[in-house]
């Protein structure tokens, strides 16, 4: 008999192996910035990842596509991080119906911490496995991603 989520040789499946360090980082980081942000969600951890970089904006249409929810619940997000002093909502210059949404002052900050953690786990896992491992890890995932970045568009 076959497990869920393994190969017949019994290793697990690429996703569930993904699945528990993603989870781990979202966790802890969520843990450390909702104690420093209160009111601050695993929820909303996507629009931190899904955001454009530097804070010129995002379409709130756009964050939906990314983070691959609905318009409404996208835009409950960000109401929900606007009244935390996080992001802001602004007129998109090119498409005066559309709106951007980008990170506050706070939210930056919020965001910068998020990386720190992130640097610590980082850190901390390359203890565990030994740092030539993790970072021979770190690069097949990147070389996964840009393969797989350039498969889907």
């Amino acid at each position: 008999m076959v497990l869920p989520h393994r190969h017949e040789g019994g290793r697990r499946l690429i996703g569930a192996l993904l699945r528990l360090p993603s989870d781990e980082v979202r966790r802890r980081i969520s843990a450390d910035l909702g104690q420093r942000y209160p009111g601050l969600t695993t929820a909303h951890m996507a629009i931190f990842q899904h955001i454009d970089h530097p804070p010129a904006g995002t379409r709130q249409t756009d964050l939906a596509e990314r983070i691959a929810i609905s318009k409404q619940s996208l835009g409950e997000l960000v109401d929900s991080m606007e009244s935390l002093g996080l992001v802001e909502r602004m007129a998109d210059g090119a498409d005066r119906r559309a709106k951007l949404v980008r990170l506050t002052a706070l939210g930056w900050s919020a965001h910068q911490r998020a990386l720190e953690i992130g640097a610590e786990i980082e850190a901390e896992w390359a203890g565990l496995i030994g740092h030539r491992e993790f970072t021979t890890l770190v690069g097949l995932l990147q070389a996964l991603e840009a393969a797989l970045t350039v498969d889907t568009h």
